[in-house]
């Protein structure tokens, strides 16, 4: 939402990139903005023109955020001016210097844009900074094994742990948004599994049904061979028997266990009548009709059939 009445906001950040980002950002809602490259750049730049906020990074060239936040909260023209941090604080120590150096709150990287403009209304709308109350004690406390001395007023504490409370609240809705996201993936997920499961089901049913379809035709074939009154004899490569019958078996006196993978001339023709017998069969199987073994026969796709004498 477009403001008016720009106010003024110092960018102080090392990055260039991340500068022009939050230049960008600012700009196009409604603020001026003035960028530092670094600590001392800030302060100069902060005191010829005093900004309504400070948006500091955590880690610069030259000092970090929290003696930036130090340096112009001790400036009285400055004191008054809200200070963020842009950092990565995640334990309790880290919130405990950001309220003993004075800042009013941080914004966590990587940035919500909603938030750290949110944020930086919040803060100008409730005008001056209160002040932390010089005669106020420290507040000293033990944590972790270590010992901790704050110098926050009341005011400013509530106001940072505010926004710690916001940024917390924030960090939740993007985790529950990521997991939300999460969910509905593995529910994608799962119902392409599921969609690819059932396809690979089918085909396995399609399978197992084509094999035993295979199955009972050869089964139906091997009955048929076996009940035939005629030799059958399938030849491979080489002239080599892979089918040999029972009909075979009487004709021929070899058991189809002897006679299947070896060369049918070896078997039945005499070694001195071989090639001849090799070149009648290759004249043979060209026509595919012929006189082999002095019985009429024909070919079929597997091989040869002997008609037997009856």
């Amino acid at each position: 939402m477009k403001r008016t009445g720009k106010k003024t906001i110092l960018i102080v950040e090392g990055s260039a990139l991340q500068a022009l980002s939050l230049k960008s950002m600012l700009g196009k809602n409604g603020y001026d903005t003035l960028v530092a490259r670094n600590g001392g750049e800030a302060i100069e730049t902060a005191r010829k023109k005093r900004p309504a906020l400070v948006l500091s990074e955590m880690f610069l060239p030259d000092m970090d955020g929290l003696g930036v936040c130090m340096e112009l909260k001790a400036d009285p023209a400055l004191s008054g001016v809200p200070v963020v941090l842009v950092t990565e604080l995640s334990d309790l120590e880290d919130i405990l210097k950001g309220l003993d150096c004075g800042a009013d709150g941080y914004i966590t990287m990587p940035f919500n844009p909603e938030f750290v403009l949110s944020r930086i209304s919040s803060l100008l709308s409730k005008g001056p900074l209160v002040q932390n109350n010089r005669d106020e004690k420290r507040m000293e406390l033990e944590y972790g094994g270590r010992h901790f001395s704050v110098n926050a007023g009341r005011a400013q504490t509530v106001r940072f742990l505010l926004s710690t409370y916001e940024n917390a609240v924030l960090q939740n809705k993007e985790l529950c948004r990521a997991q939300e996201e999460l969910k509905l993936l593995n529910e994608r997920l799962e119902d392409m599994v599921r969609g690819r499961t059932a396809a690979l089901s089918a085909e396995v049913l399609e399978r197992k049904a084509a094999e035993l379809a295979l199955r009972g035709s050869e089964e139906r074939f091997r009955a048929v061979l076996e009940t035939a009154s005629d030799a059958i004899i399938c030849l491979g490569p080489r002239d080599r028997v892979y089918i040999w019958n029972r009909k075979a078996e009487e004709m021929f006196g070899y058991p189809a266990s002897e006679a299947v993978g070896s060369e049918m001339h070896k078997l039945i023709v005499p070694p001195r009548y071989r090639e001849k017998a090799r070149k009648r069969l290759n004249e043979f199987f060209k026509p595919g009709i012929g006189d082999m073994l002095g019985r009429p026969s024909r070919s079929t796709p597997c091989g040869a059939t002997a008609r037997s004498s009856r």
